[in-house]
């Protein structure tokens, strides 16, 4: 590599070596001590600089202390770099550094922070990412990364909504915050939800207020009651994460859950009517997923997946039964005939299905007869089959 002297030349060997799969350590130890003299280089070009930048994430070293000066030596290169693509670059490449020294990561902390501050929007970017890789122990530097990002959320500015989008994808995946700096990230992220005029911004807020470990009750609630609002939004997709959200999220008050349930019901009842295969299948699997305890709500269901069939628009046999088993309360205030066309709805001879939905029933007497009767029938349709496969 030595005797390549020529830039171009050494530019081209960077490049085949980030195409080429090497496995052997003691080869990609030596290539990086290369790669490292070339950051320590001034007199060379930004362009080969970047290459050589650009070409560690494919040359993966197992060995610590060399990551560790690899790690340095980009920190170092990044403090004196005029050019914001190499900036950018470094920022990349020490997000997939497995950097364990606790000095260094520090480091990393301290310039990503500079970085959201006052660099470009393409290097804040990256820098933004950089943050979401490390566990920031330091209490002080954990509070300037979340004021850092918080900062960069509330600017409005029309040609900055792409890194409002990162930076609220970024504000979800930081490690280990505490409950106060918790409150102090959802809150933004709320506001953003509410008010930002592009869709992304939108779309990211709810996924990371999805990710925020909230012990806060009264935060909680605000952040359903933002999730729930957003099943509204102007955009599809949008509405799409609002309503997965939701479907994951653990509400404390029970007035909060029935808003969240009735809300959710609508959207789902009507994506599985007119939406395509896969939206009645997404909405069928987080129908499976959310706590449907009014009996009411039981009643909808059934009638919906009636319509279902009537549309010629069936679900998966499993899936169907996975909804139908999710049906809670007691089936004595459903009406026979809702019952009957329940039962049906599952493949004759899944007759075990159909007698575990009727045990969860708790039902009386008169209710048994009515299921025996739909049971008798599924064995002699299953009987009269069977003959005449014959």
């Amino acid at each position: 590599m030595r005797s390549a002297k020529k830039p171009i030349y050494r530019k081209r060997i960077i490049e085949l070596l980030g195409r080429w799969r090497i496995s052997d350590q003691n080869l990609i130890e030596k290539i990086w001590k290369e790669l490292i003299n070339i950051l320590n280089d001034d007199h060379l070009s930004s362009g080969l600089r970047w290459q050589a930048v650009d070409v560690l994430p494919r040359l993966r070293s197992t060995s610590l202390v060399l990551i560790n000066v690899m790690a340095k030596a980009l920190i170092s290169r990044l403090r004196r770099e005029q050019e914001y693509t190499v900036r950018s670059s470094i920022f990349n490449s020490l997000s997939y550094l497995s950097v364990k020294d606790p000095t260094v990561i520090k480091e990393i902390i301290k310039a990503a922070i500079l970085a959201l501050k006052t660099d470009k929007d393409w290097v804040r970017i990256q820098a933004a990412a950089t943050l979401t890789k490390y566990k920031i122990v330091d209490p002080k530097l954990r509070r300037e990364s979340v004021d850092a990002l918080i900062n960069i959320l509330k600017d409005k500015k029309r040609g900055r909504r792409g890194l409002r989008s990162d930076v609220a994808e970024a504000l979800g995946k930081l490690k280990d915050l505490d409950p106060q700096l918790v409150s102090q990230v959802a809150a933004p992220l709320i506001q953003a939800l509410k008010r930002d005029s592009y869709w992304a911004v939108r779309e990211n807020a709810i996924k990371s207020l999805s990710k925020l470990k909230v012990v806060d009750e009264v935060l909680n609630n605000k952040i359903a009651t933002a999730l729930i609002r957003a099943l509204s939004d102007s955009d599809s997709n949008v509405r799409e994460s609002a309503t997965l959200a939701l479907a994951n999220f653990k509400i404390f008050r029970s007035k909060m859950i029935r808003q969240r349930n009735k809300a959710l019901l609508k959207i789902l009842f009507k994506k599985m009517l007119h939406g395509n295969h896969y939206a009645r299948r997404i909405a069928a699997e987080i129908l499976v997923k959310i706590d449907i305890p009014e009996v009411v709500f039981n009643i909808r269901i059934i009638n919906m997946l009636i319509k279902l069939k009537e549309l010629n628009k069936n679900l998966h046999a499993k899936l169907l039964q996975r909804v139908l088993l999710k049906i809670k309360g007691n089936l004595e205030r459903f009406r026979v005939t809702c019952l009957k066309k329940a039962a049906h709805l599952i493949a004759s001879n899944d007759l075990s299905v159909k007698k575990k939905l009727l045990e969860k029933s708790r039902a009386s007497l008169s209710w048994i007869i009515v299921v025996e009767d739909i049971l008798e029938g599924d064995r002699k349709e299953l009987k009269k089959k069977g003959n005449s496969d014959r």
